[in-house]
């Protein structure tokens, strides 16, 4: 707080003790103080804004969040973050990560481990609104919430900082899966609602086959104008853009990137990167390590660009007017922030502001226990099964760490990501003699993932300078353990001990035969493929390394409390695909309800009466999906609509759901007996509708309406299934395939009327009507033509809907007798034209 008042206030005195030349009066005025932007990007790995001060909270990561399914613990844990910022005096944040990881693989370069909500277009976009939400709320709007990495870093396959990725997918594609996260924080203008975002951060990412060409590729979308303003101009982005929106491009002295440019043959320098980058559309630009060759110092390279910039809005009026549009953004954001007036007393923040940190929701506490998920088996009951019970009193317990050295503050030493003891001291503290007396101290013992990568014989660097114990002392506590509890995080072949896990879960097989091993993820959770989790007894995910989730994983390993979350991402290694988790759960009985003009649901027993000409308004819902969670938006949902009248119509008219829930306007264009059920992808029964047509009172004809579908507000592209237009009529599927559009007694009427048709012809053949017999043939061809014609009523050829409703379940007779009748006598057309040629 105190660093950053400084620099508000140098900001403030340099623009009071200035004199600038006014363009338009010639004369000397002091420059108008405009606040700085303070940034913070923090990392989830501890706390999220540790890194500035040892202050703050313990938070949850996204991954962890979007594990919980909970747009509320979103919305909370956004608002802890905003309001903590805002005590600091931080008025911008680069977060949420709204990537979308569509196919996890083996965790390495690209992943994005926990930094991001899940693999769910609908869930990401639904938690991370919820969040950004809660900045909003929790800093009283004086945050600037920045969402990254847009247009999505999902399908990158290489390190953000390393090299810039090439995705191969068309914008149509990306609109899919990557961009519903961002249009649905960018569908209104800035500050005119807490869940839009003031700006996105853009990556420097490349595509291949973005404007449909596969042959064509992209330059990063932070520097390809063309590609950038395809972005901007879409319907879903257009608005929140002229509104305001500020784009940030991402840092431009990455490696990636200074890696690309050099690809191309050129010699990276600073301040021609910034100038392509803002001509490319970018309002800020992030410099961080953007010194070239030609540079003596990173103070030297950040000068030449502002000198660049300087000179080039003096000499072109193109490059100003540019230039004099981001500033506007800029200053608009800012006033919105300040709540209209640059006033240096509102700007810096005082001790009170700290006061209010006191008493803030331990969100993390809340995040593990609804958060925390039982991976592999799928059931509590089986995970007592396969380990008996928690640990006995003379069973010995060995506990592998995957502990990682971290920095969580600028002014910290390197320290440990997970104490190596820290799951040891918290059964001890639970469980040993001064807890509940379960477990002795002799019964523990703990070790690095770096002792067992010393064990396993792997290559330790040199300048590792944490102390490792003897690898005899690790192979004997092996041996002697009845259990092993492992807390990992993601299998990284970078790290020192990233991969001794799996390495030993290889050639310790048999080993493993003897004990119980209990895995307890604190990275994600799809690192490990289906061999290494067969040799798991059970496998939990974590998704942080905070002391909530490993007091959480004491707990669980006791039998003290169940795990209530489910993995936001798909885990390949035990066939859990998220897609399948989302869709409708088939045992579920759909609750259909009739709508009343306000909105409620009509409280209907038995048989509800209307008329002919009437709109019923039906909704469906709320569906669920596997996990008991509401299904995605745009879920498409069946209403069965089936009319018992003199005929038996039955039609299929699909809806999309909401929020859970489908609607459906229909009018009412027949009378008699009209019964509604619904079904969605799989779904077995649903509760059922019962209404009582009735001519209408005043004998006049009604002619209907087109029936319309109401549909969902499309502020995203649906990753499942394509929207209808809403002003069309919708598509009455008749569902003869299910049930027949006339029943069981219109197919016998059939039977019975192609019997008739081959009684009257055998009749007038005894009569020797004909000139001769009836023959095989005729008789085979005859009962086709039946059956042909009974077909065509069925499946509801033009035409065959007019006379079903005017004649009802005859048509069925009418039909067949038809058809086989028409063969018969084209037989007997023949036969005769045959006998005359004969006579001649």
């Amino acid at each position: 707080q105190i660093i950053i008042n400084n620099l508000q206030q140098v900001e403030y005195d340099s623009s009071s003790d200035a004199t600038i030349l006014d363009d338009e009066t010639g004369e000397y005025r002091k420059p108008v103080y405009i606040p700085l932007y303070v940034a913070a990007d923090p990392d989830y790995g501890a706390t999220a804004l540790s890194q500035f001060t040892r202050e703050t909270s313990i938070l949850p990561t996204p991954l962890s969040i979007g594990a919980t399914w909970d747009t509320q613990i979103a919305y909370s844990t956004g608002e802890v973050i905003g309001q903590e910022l805002f005590s600091m005096g931080i008025n911008m944040f680069f977060g949420p990560a709204l990537d979308v990881i569509e196919d996890p693989r083996l965790t390495g370069e690209g992943d994005l481990g926990v930094q991001i909500f899940g693999g769910d277009p609908f869930w990401v976009a639904e938690i991370g609104s919820s969040f950004v939400a809660g900045v909003h709320a929790g800093s009283d709007d004086g945050v600037a919430v920045i969402a990254k990495h847009f247009p999505g870093l999902g399908s990158s396959d290489r390190s953000l900082e390393e090299e810039v990725a090439t995705v191969r997918k068309s914008l149509d594609q990306l609109k899919q899966i990557e961009l519903p996260p961002f249009f649905a924080v960018t569908n209104a203008t800035p500050g005119t609602s807490p869940d839009v975002v003031d700006g996105l951060l853009i990556s420097h990412i490349r595509y291949q086959g973005f404007q449909g060409n596969i042959r064509a590729t992209t330059r990063p979308v932070s520097l390809d104008s063309v590609a950038f303003d395809q972005l901007m101009s879409l319907e879903e982005l257009s608005l929140w853009r002229d509104g305001g929106g500020l784009v940030i491009s991402d840092n431009i002295g990455s490696g990636a990137l200074r890696r690309f440019i050099n690809s191309l043959g050129n010699v990276y320098q600073g301040y021609l990167v910034a100038k392509d980058a803002f001509l490319a559309g970018n309002d800020l630009i992030i410099l961080s390590g953007i010194q070239g060759p030609q540079d003596d110092s990173e103070i030297d390279a950040i000068q030449s660009v502002l000198n660049f910039f300087s000179k080039k809005y003096r000499e072109d009026s193109a490059f100003a007017q540019r230039v004099d549009v981001s500033v506007l953004r800029i200053i608009e954001n800012k006033l919105h922030l300040q709540n209209g007036s640059f006033n240096i007393s509102d700007v810096l923040r005082t001790p009170i502001h700290f006061q209010v940190l006191e008493g803030l929701p331990d969100i993390a506490v809340e995040s593990a226990g609804a958060g925390v998920t039982l991976i592999n088996p799928l059931e509590m009951s089986e995970v007592e099964d396969r380990l008996g019970g928690p640990p006995k009193s003379d069973e010995r317990i060995l506990i592998i760490t995957d502990t990682r050295s971290n920095i969580s503050c600028l002014t910290c030493n390197s320290e440990p990501s997970i104490s190596v003891t820290g799951l040891e001291s918290e059964l001890l503290r639970l469980y040993g003699p001064r807890g509940a007396g379960i477990v002795s101290g002799w019964q523990l013992a703990s070790i690095s993932m770096y002792d067992l990568a010393a064990f396993l014989g792997q290559p330790i660097s040199p300048t590792f300078s944490i102390p490792l114990m003897d690898t005899k002392e690790v192979d004997e506590a092996i041996r002697e353990a009845d259990w092993l509890v492992v807390l990992s995080q993601d299998q990284d072949g970078d790290v020192t001990g990233g991969t001794a896990f799996t390495e030993f879960l290889d050639k310790y097989t048999e080993r493993l035969l003897e004990k119980k091993v209990v895995v307890f993820s604190a990275g994600v959770p799809y690192d490990l493929g289906t061999t290494d989790i067969s040799k798991i007894d059970v496998y939990y995910g974590l998704f942080a390394t905070t002391a909530p989730y490993i007091e959480f994983a004491a707990r669980l390993l006791f039998f003290e409390t169940s795990p209530s979350g489910a993995s936001p991402v798909s885990i390949p290694g035990v066939g859990y695909n998220l897609i399948n988790i989302t869709a409708p759960d088939p045992n579920q009985v759909i609750n259909i309800s009739l709508l009343l003009d306000n909105g409620s649901a009509a409280d209907i027993e038995g048989t509800y009466e209307a008329e002919i000409g009437n709109i019923l308004q039906f909704a469906a819902g709320p569906i669920l999906d596997v996990n008991g969670h509401i299904v995605p938006d745009f879920t498409p949902v069946d209403f069965k609509i089936n009319y018992q009248a003199e005929a038996n119509l039955h039609f299929v008219t699909q809806a999309f759901t909401s929020g859970g829930i489908a609607q459906l306007d229909y009018v009412i264009n027949s009378s008699g007996l009209l019964t509604v059920t619904a079904a969605s992808s799989g779904t077995l029964a649903s509760d059922q509708i019962i209404i009582n047509v009735l001519e209408p009172e005043s004998g006049i004809e009604v002619v209907p309406e087109p029936t319309a579908i109401i549909q969902p507000t499309l502020t995203q592209e649906s990753p499942v299934s394509t929207p209808v237009d809403s002003e069309q009529p919708p598509v009455e599927i008749p569902a003869d395939i299910i049930d027949g559009p006339i029943g069981l007694e219109g197919l016998l009427l059939g039977m019975f009327g192609l019997l008739t048709s081959l009684i009257i012809h055998m009749y007038f053949q005894r009569e020797r009507r004909f000139q001769r017999g009836f023959n095989l043939q005729e008789l085979l061809s005859s009962v086709i033509g039946g059956l042909v014609a009974y077909n065509y009523l069925v499946l509801n050829m033009p035409g065959s809907e007019a006379i079903l409703r005017e004649t009802g379940i005859l048509a069925g007779f009418i039909f067949a007798f038809c058809g086989s009748g028409g063969v018969i006598l084209l037989w007997a057309i023949r036969l005769n034209r045959d006998a005359r040629t004969t006579t001649q």
